[in-house]
């Protein structure tokens, strides 16, 4: 297998001078290292599945094994060829490393010894492995896991042992930051899952990452970071082959507009409209002033109506969001001002169905929201060109010209197949929606059979492709009639 060999231009290192001037588009190159000691707390997301019976389809080649062997494959990346077989007999795990499907050529490893009151006897851990995960343009990295089997659910699990680490370069060379991605929330082989995977930074220049809870030094992922009160623009590849990180210009700093109603204690009501600025490594909504009968001491709930973020991504290229509150839900409760409370990203994706169970020819009803942190609900995500205007590119915002992007929804039957698929309508004020209705010559089993609706919504420099799934149950049987008379 390849790996691609990047232009030596590409590996050149941009700079950030001294005395403000903005950081070009600079690539960091990341390499693969073990977690270090201090960073196994990281390790707190796994991936499950199921031990079976029965071998592998792409099994070639087996050792003699001291029991009935139990078998598993772990899958991740977006390549072709990343599903690695094992087999477990015993206190051995035979791993296919090779990927060639013959587990009889392989040394097995074995169990590790159980910790005395802290672990079952069918629960067996074994040392972690080193396997290479390719992806697109020949693209291949190392990738460390560690195995857990569970005899007794007959399922096993896996974690991530490693991590991708680089240099952001500074001039004075003192001033270079040490950063690095690691892969989480599920560990998935992609290194650019925004809002989940990890981005640490060393902002005390100490050679350590420091992972505590109230630290700074460890954030999730976001296309748009702050630096020593500096906004830099951040892509990183899915590989974690490297990132790239720009300053945008002054003109092109993260903004928006919030229309908030204030909401005091007797119940007396006022709106504004408030700007937000992009503050510690997220949007933050300044309420410099209070409603006029907010008296000190008291408190005040703030309640978004609507409003709108623009931001740059590495490439200099503007991006809308729009959104509008949750008229139940408070963003902040104020006791003083001024004050400010967090909207925008992380968001968190909420796919549901009408129903549980369906029949042939009933209607699904897929219901797809993004909430922010404020529970502020997006609607609209563009990204801006102004190489299609007729005129030169205008300076305002607004004047450009957006390209909106859709949730779009994939629907697959029981064994993976893709059965439809389209973009969501924005069906209601807070969320877009999508139907399908199940085709009557559709063959079910005696059990029925268990469909799964995937959605991705592209948000650009807000938080990259946003995803989801939902599994709902078509059975037998026909579908339910309406009574005569009623719609």
């Amino acid at each position: 297998m390849k790996r691609r060999i990047l232009p030596l231009l590409f590996l050149v290192l941009s700079v950030i001078f001294a005395g403000g001037a903005s950081l070009p588009l600079q690539s960091v190159m990341l390499n693969f290292a073990p977690l270090p000691e201090n960073l196994l707390p990281l390790v707190d997301e796994k991936v499950t599945g199921e031990l079976t019976d029965s071998p592998q389809k792409s099994l070639k080649g087996e050792p003699a094994y001291v029991s009935l062997p139990l078998y598993g494959a772990i899958v991740f990346g977006k390549g072709s060829g990343n599903r690695f077989i094992f087999s477990l007999s015993g206190n051995s795990l035979y791993f296919d490393f090779e990927q060639d499907g013959d587990l009889s050529n392989n040394q097995p490893l074995s169990s590790l010894p159980a910790i005395k009151g802290l672990f079952r006897k069918t629960l067996l851990s074994f040392p972690p492995v080193s396997v290479q995960v390719s992806y697109p343009d020949d693209v291949v990295q190392d990738y460390r896991l560690a195995v857990t089997c569970d005899l007794e659910n007959k399922t096993f699990s896996f974690v991530n042992l490693g991590y991708r680490v680089g240099t952001i370069v500074f001039l004075p060379p003192e001033k270079n930051l040490k950063a690095a991605i690691y892969d989480t929330r599920p560990p998935n082989g992609n290194f650019n899952d925004f809002g989940k995977d990890f981005l640490l930074l060393d902002l005390n220049r100490d050679g350590e990452f420091d992972i505590g809870s109230d630290s700074s030094e460890k954030v999730r992922l976001a296309k748009t970071l702050s630096l020593a009160g500096d906004i830099y623009a951040l892509e990183v590849m899915d590989s974690g082959e490297y990132f790239d990180i720009r300053q945008p210009s002054a003109g092109k700093q993260p903004a928006g507009i919030v229309a908030v109603r204030y909401i005091t204690e007797k119940a007396a009501t006022q709106s504004a409209e408030l700007e937000s600025g992009f503050l510690n490594g997220s949007f933050q909504v300044i309420c410099s002033r209070g409603p006029a009968k907010f008296r000190k001491g008291n408190s005040c709930e703030v309640f978004v109506k609507n409003g709108e973020l623009a931001l740059y991504d590495s490439y200099n290229r503007p991006w809308i969001a729009r959104f509008i509150g949750n008229p139940l839900t408070p963003a902040a409760v104020l006791t003083s001002f001024p004050s400010q409370f967090r909207i925008g990203f992380p968001l968190e994706q909420n796919l549901t169905t009408d129903k549980k169970e369906y029949r042939p020819e009933e209607k699904v009803v897929f219901s797809v929201q993004l909430v922010g942190q404020a529970k502020e609900i997006y609607t609209y995500f563009a990204l801006g060109d102004a190489s299609r205007q007729t005129q030169p590119p205008p300076k305002e915002l607004n004047k450009l010209v957006f390209e909106e992007s859709k949730p779009h929804l994939t629907i697959k039957d029981q064994a993976g197949q893709v059965v439809t698929e389209g973009d969501a309508v924005l069906k209601s004020p807070d969320g877009y929606q999508f139907d399908w209705q199940v085709p009557k010559e559709t063959v079910i089993p005696d059990a029925g059979a268990l469909y799964s609706a995937i959605f991705s919504w592209d948000t650009g420099s807000f938080q990259g492709v946003v995803s989801g799934s939902v599994q709902f149950s078509i059975v037998k049987g026909a579908a339910a009639q309406k009574p005569k008379g009623k719609k």
